[in-house]
C-alpha cells in the first residue's frame, strides 16, 4: 500500500528516521569538546592542570598537589616582600625558585651571605610539608667569566658549591633527607646571553645569569 505524500503515516516513518542525528550531532559536539581539551592539555604544565582538575573535582584532601606549593611559594614571596630578590618560575614539571645570586653571594664565593639568609628560611616551612616522595633540586649557576683559583677550579665547581650552601641550610632544619640532590651547570646553561655579538660581556645578563634554582617536582 502506497502512503500518500502529507499521511500522517509518512511524517511518524520520516522523524524515526531522523531521531538519529540529534544523538550523532551530540556525540560529535562531545568528541570535539574532548579532544579540544585533550590538545589543549598536552603541553600545559602540571599546575595548570592540576588546577583545571581541581576545578571540575575540588582539591583532594591528604594529597601532594604542586598547584598548591606553587601558590603557597607565591603568597611567600608577596608576604615577605622578595620580588626583586626572587622569581617563580614553572614548567611542565616543577616549580622553580629563582634566587638572585648577588643578594646570597659574595662575586666569586659560595659562602651564604649571613645577613641573607633569612631569604632561604623564609621556604623552610612550605619545604617542611612536603610529603617524602616530593623531590627538590637545588641547582648552581654561574656566569661565562673563567674561573681558575686554588678554591675554585672552573665555573662548575663554583656553581655545585654555592648548591651545596643552600643544600646545608636546608639540612639544618631536616628538609632534605633521601629526596633533595644538587647540580651545578657552570655557564652552561645561561638565563640570558652572557656577551654581546662582539663578545663583550653584558653586564645585566651575566648578573641575572648567577643563580641559585631551587626545583620542586
Amino acid at each position: 500500500m502506497a502512503l500518500k505524500r502529507n499521511s500522517p503515516n509518512l511524517r511518524k516513518t520520516s522523524k524515526i528516521e531522523e531521531s538519529w542525528l540529534t544523538s550523532y550531532s551530540d556525540l560529535m559536539t562531545n568528541l570535539l569538546v574532548f579532544f579540544t581539551l585533550l590538545i589543549s592539555t598536552s603541553h600545559v604544565s602540571s599546575i595548570k592542570f592540576e588546577k583545571l582538575k581541581e576545578a571540575f573535582q575540588g582539591p583532594t584532601p591528604g594529597t601532594f598537589s604542586i598547584a598548591k606549593i606553587h601558590d603557597e611559594i607565591i603568597k611567600k614571596v608577596e608576604q615577605a616582600q622578595l620580588g626583586d630578590k626572587v622569581q617563580v618560575a614553572e614548567d611542565n614539571q616543577s616549580i622553580a625558585i629563582v634566587l638572585k645570586d648577588k643578594f646570597l653571594f659574595d662575586l666569586g664565593r659560595h659562602e651564604l651571605r649571613q645577613e641573607n639568609i633569612h631569604i632561604i628560611h623564609e621556604f623552610i616551612q612550605i619545604f617542611q610539608g612536603l610529603p617524602p616522595y616530593a623531590k627538590i633540586a637545588i641547582e648552581g649557576y654561574t656566569d661565562d667569566n673563567p674561573v681558575n683559583t686554588a678554591t675554585y677550579r672552573s665555573n662548575w665547581h663554583l656553581s655545585l658549591l654555592r648548591a651545596m650552601a643552600v643544600l646545608e641550610e636546608f639540612d639544618k632544619e631536616g628538609i632534605c633527607k633521601d629526596n633533595c640532590e644538587i647540580r651545578g651547570y657552570g655557564e652552561f646553561r645561561p638565563f640570558k646571553p652572557n656577551r654581546d655579538e662582539n663578545g663583550q660581556p653584558i653586564d645585566e645578563n651575566q648578573s641575572q645569569n648567577r643563580r641559585v634554582v631551587v626545583r620542586i617536582f
